[in-house]
């Protein structure tokens, strides 16, 4: 696998895509006939067999070789599939699961919701954004915060900080933004997650805790 040298941005009526450029000395890239030039000098765009499966993309290309896909385009908006979200212990349970929202019940800070959201581009800058609502807190201190953890390496993004919290505020839907996300040295393949778990804000207790997130609300975004 190549490592690009820069990344092209295109906007098409599927949205905002970006494309990886790579040097043309580049010995792992094995069709290079199509390039363009870049601030580094000139680059080419990594091209595999249409029909190529998982591999290629909806951007196509008429070569001497035949018809091509362009390799390793990516969304900037990270479409969620909250279909795999799970309770992530059995002390913490979802108690409701409709169309809008996931209505999570967690027993102690550091339970709630897990949601998978597959691979990253590594050395990249990521934007999060999740609606959630504190429905029911024992101590009205009590939170929720989200982290991102890498389950293929088995360690947290941003040295296990959590990205977002919201407010101890019980019946208010709160529109969070994280902490703009560096994905450093991560590796195309490892598997990332949202961790949302209550948080104790009152250090004396550790009480039970009852939150919403909101479906809509999650986007992941390239910046």
């Amino acid at each position: 696998m190549g490592t690009p040298i820069a990344y092209q941005r295109i906007h098409t009526a599927k949205g905002t895509f970006e494309i990886p450029l790579y040097s043309m000395r580049d010995t792992s890239i094995m069709d290079k006939s199509l390039q363009v030039m870049t601030h580094k000098g000139l680059a080419c765009y990594e091209l595999v067999d249409a029909k190529g499966g998982g591999n290629s993309s909806f951007l196509r290309i008429q070569t001497h070789k035949g018809m091509k896909a362009i390799k390793g385009v990516v969304n900037i908006i990270k479409p969620i599939n909250t279909a795999k979200a799970r309770a992530n212990d059995k002390a913490s349970v979802i108690i409701e699961n409709t169309t809008d929202y996931f209505h999570v019940s967690t027993p102690w800070a550091g339970t709630g919701l897990v949601i998978p959201i597959g691979s990253l581009v590594p050395n990249h800058f990521y934007d999060f954004t999740i609606s959630l609502e504190v429905t029911y807190s024992l101590t009205k201190a009590d939170f929720v915060r989200v982290s991102v953890w890498n389950a293929t390496q088995k360690k947290y993004l941003v040295n296990g900080t959590a990205i977002m919290f919201s407010t101890p505020r019980v019946g208010v839907k709160q529109d969070l933004k994280s902490i703009r996300l560096n994905t450093g040295s991560i590796l195309p393949t490892d598997q990332i997650e949202l961790e949302i778990f209550s948080a104790n804000g009152d250090k004396n207790t550790d009480d039970s805790l009852n939150f919403k997130v909101y479906k809509s609300g999650m986007t992941i975004k390239l910046v």
